[in-house]
C-alpha cells in the first residue's frame, strides 16, 4: 500500500521500514502498541471497564510502602499460560513503560502525544 500511495517500485530495492520512519508512519507492531495504550489509558482515567479497572488497581491492604504503589504502578495480574496474554496483561505492562509524567496526564490530546513519541523512542517497527 505505501509503495503505490508513493510510487515506490520494488526494482528500486526500498527500506520500508526505513521509509516508513521517513514518513513517520507506524507499523504494524506500533499501531497495536498505540490502541492498547489508548484503550488502558480509558480504563484507568474514564473507568471503560470496571472490572479490568478493579484488577489492575487492587492494591489490597499493604501496611507498607512499596516501589510499586509510590509509582502508581498498577498491578500486573498473573500470566497464567503462554497463549493467554490478553490485554488486562499487555495493557498494564504497557502503562507501567510510560514515564510517570506521561502516566499520570489527564488530557487525553496530551497523552496521545506523549504515548506516540514514547513509541517511536521505545518501541521497534518490525
Amino acid at each position: 500500500m505505501i509503495r503505490v500511495s508513493y510510487g515506490l517500485k520494488l526494482v528500486n530495492r526500498v527500506n520500508m521500514t526505513k521509509f516508513r520512519e521517513k514518513i513517520k508512519m507506524f507499523s504494524v507492531n506500533q499501531i497495536a502498541v498505540y490502541h492498547t495504550l489508548l484503550e488502558a489509558y480509558n480504563v484507568v482515567r474514564n473507568s471503560s471497564s470496571e472490572q479490568i479497572h478493579r484488577k489492575w488497581t487492587n492494591i489490597g491492604d499493604k501496611k507498607h510502602s512499596l516501589r510499586s504503589i509510590t509509582n502508581n504502578n498498577l498491578k500486573v495480574p498473573v500470566k497464567p499460560k503462554l497463549k493467554c496474554i490478553g490485554f488486562t496483561y499487555n495493557g498494564a505492562k504497557l502503562l507501567n513503560r510510560l514515564p510517570i509524567q506521561t502516566r499520570e496526564t489527564t488530557n487525553p490530546e496530551t497523552f496521545k502525544t506523549l504515548a506516540k513519541e514514547w513509541i517511536w523512542e521505545k518501541i521497534p517497527s518490525y
